[in-house]
């Protein structure tokens, strides 16, 4: 695990967790890339460097920061494989190591809200996104913090093992699986009554 270079943190969930978390990983040697709240965040830590996103893609977040991360290097620094490290290199795109992603709260909203636009707002596509193309590449992926602490010690150690790498995978896919049928239930709740014939 000691190529491990790239980390790229985008957290809904802005606590002392994930500020350990990211200390720690930093004092590993990991360059840390992050954007928008999670970047602010980061940045208000002593002594601590962030890389924004923008710089990785040349393009600054828009759509009211709807589109962020949605972009050809930051899913090809996800989803390479060694065979693809020299066209990587090639188009100046880093290979991302490791991804610490929570949601944008969902589920909270159904539970909180009626409002049907204000649950849409609230639907993360960034978020899951990285996690698949994270998955499909083979990167450790982190989704939930009680899990920050093992994952550092197993990196400092050199002993996170290809097993514990894929069982992060698992449960940050089962997350997404999660994610999806709140939203599922979501549209579902939208739709009206059909009136049907008699």
């Amino acid at each position: 695990m000691s190529t491990i270079k790239t980390a790229l943190i985008s957290a809904w969930e802005k606590n002392q967790a994930l500020a350990n978390f990211a200390r720690a990983l930093q004092g590993l040697g990991f360059k840390i890339i992050s954007s928008g709240g999670t970047k602010i965040f980061l940045e208000g830590l002593s002594n601590f460097n962030v890389t924004d996103v923008s710089e990785l893609t040349g393009q600054k977040a828009v759509l009211d920061h709807r589109v962020v991360t949605l972009s050809p290097q930051i899913h090809g620094g996800l989803l390479a494989e060694q065979r693809h490290l020299q066209e990587l290199a090639q188009l100046g795109w880093p290979k991302i190591d490791l991804v610490a992603v929570t949601f944008y709260p969902l589920e909270k909203k159904l539970a909180e809200s009626e409002d049907p636009d204000a649950i849409n707002e609230a639907v993360d596509i960034g978020g899951p996104a990285m996690i698949r193309s994270a998955c499909k590449g083979g990167r450790i992926v982190v989704t939930d913090e009680k899990d920050f602490d093992w994952v550092v010690n197993g990196i400092e150690t050199n002993r996170l093992s290809l097993c514990d790498i894929e069982w992060l995978q698992a449960v940050a896919a089962a997350r997404v699986l999660q994610y999806q049928a709140s939203e599922n239930l979501f549209r579902v709740r939208k739709l009206k009554p059909i009136e049907v014939p008699i």
